[in-house]
């Protein structure tokens, strides 16, 4: 069990745990800097609007951090990027033909309820 445990909790190659703490610290961050704009701007304080405009700009460079993250997940496990691909297709292809299916029921339960009121118009 602990042999699993400790496969399950090492990270890929190249991509220590470390690296994520900056986005935990960022969010704890953007989180007060977004609550004491509001409060700011809630007493017509000036400093509100840049208090909201900073957490603003941390938002964007966490997503570019993001960003650069999955680049280095991808690079460094790109075997799992194949099976992603892959998978993603099996999926988007059956919920296409899923579409596809359902879409043509509905049109044949459609065109024949249409027709039976047509008939009960000109019966009855």
């Amino acid at each position: 069990m602990a042999a699993l445990l400790a496969q399950v909790s090492t990270p890929p190659d190249g991509l220590s745990a470390g690296m994520f703490t900056p986005l935990i610290y960022g969010a704890v961050l953007y989180a007060v800097l977004y609550v004491a704009g509001a409060v700011l701007a809630n007493r017509d304080d000036p400093r509100g609007e840049t208090a909201a405009d900073a957490a603003f700009v941390l938002l964007l460079l966490l997503g570019v951090y993001t960003a650069v993250l999955v680049i280095m997940a991808l690079a460094s496990r790109f075997e799992l990027l194949v099976d992603l691909l892959r998978i993603m297709t099996i999926v988007v292809v059956f919920f296409g033909l899923l579409i596809v299916v359902l879409f043509g029921f509905g049109l044949l339960f459609g065109a024949i309820g249409r027709a039976l009121r047509r008939d009960k118009r000109i019966t009855g």
